[in-house]
């Protein structure tokens, strides 16, 4: 890399135009369907744990101060051993040594800010993105999904293993602590979930449709799983018509295998369809391929998918 073409300098607020053109125009040839927007990139810095001078390189060039032509982030929050990692390269200067030098730069602050390990996501079609994290000694470990079904395909109602299991709304609820409990456990050990600090659920609380924060209790009355949906706002605007949102059904690790995630996620589904009947996405973080087939058995189809990558900390 001649590194008299690029400087390598750390992040600015005036920055957050710059790196959502770039986004755009790298989302322009890839098509991994990723948001660019800057609402996107200026919700990022609210995070828990990110730090904006540790947690950011930017990319420029030389000749054209305030050109980013790459960037990398970093976010690790407190309670969470592992940091999530971002690299992008403006597809004209790929092939030139910037990822690598932004990977090695963005690992450094990894281990600042104590990682155990980092993820990184890469869209499973581009061969080039992948290779270069298997080449420097990276593992996949899991995917991210996103799942879609059309307004038209109809869904039963749900069909529970066992007579007793039943969902309530979290707005029948009200017990914090036990939400914070619940997103724990029925996420737990899950690739690309984090725990959830107590902190970090009180600021994404007010935000939180309650109504569609559903909780599933077993015969014994344990709460065994969770499911969040909502009438997305965020899609809605992204896609230009209303649009339903399911985070993936979530079960504690004990129940796991006992035939819930299907007639949760129809709860979830059903929810959204008495509202209206729309077209719904579905989130999917460390779900196995056991688990996506089922939820494609219902009528989901897979729009996109990213491999996590793991890449452990060498101490230097």
């Amino acid at each position: 890399m001649d590194e008299s073409l690029f400087h390598f300098r750390r992040f600015e607020l005036d920055d957050i135009p710059r790196m959502a053109a770039l986004l755009g125009e790298a989302e322009a040839v890839d098509h991994s369907g990723e948001d660019t927007s800057e609402e996107m990139l200026r919700e990022q810095l609210t995070w828990v744990g990110h730090d904006l001078v540790r947690d950011r390189w930017m990319v420029e060039l030389s000749s054209e101060p305030g050109k980013i032509i790459a960037y990398s982030t970093l976010w690790k929050t407190p309670s969470n051993l592992h940091a999530d990692i971002t690299v992008v390269v403006h597809p004209a200067w790929r092939g030139r040594g910037i990822g690598g030098e932004l990977l090695m730069r963005t690992l450094h602050s990894a281990r600042e800010a104590h990682a155990e390990s980092v993820l990184a996501y890469v869209d499973v079609k581009h061969t080039a993105a992948n290779n270069f994290l298997l080449r420097r000694g990276f593992a996949p470990v899991s995917a991210y999904t996103v799942m879609s079904l059309a307004a038209a395909v109809s869904s039963a109602a749900p069909a529970w293993p066992a007579d007793g299991y039943v969902v309530r709304p979290y707005s029948d609820v009200q017990d914090f602590s036990m939400l914070l409990q619940a997103f724990n456990r029925c996420y737990e050990g899950l690739w690309g979930h984090h725990h959830l600090s107590e902190d970090e659920l009180n600021a994404w609380f007010p935000a939180i449709d309650q109504e569609g924060m559903l909780l599933l209790y077993a015969p014994n009355g344990d709460l065994v799983g969770i499911c969040r949906v909502e009438m997305s706002e965020q899609l809605s605007h992204k896609y230009g018509k209303p649009l339903g949102y399911v985070d993936s059904p979530g079960i504690v690790s004990e129940y796991r295998d006992k035939g819930l995630f299907v007639p949760l996620l129809q709860a979830g589904v059903q929810w959204l369809r008495e509202r209206e009947r729309v077209d719904i996405e579905l989130e999917s973080w460390g779900d196995d391929a056991v688990t996506l087939a089922q939820y494609q058995g219902l009528g989901f189809t897979i729009v996109r998918q990213q491999r996590i990558w793991k890449g452990n900390m060498v101490k230097q």
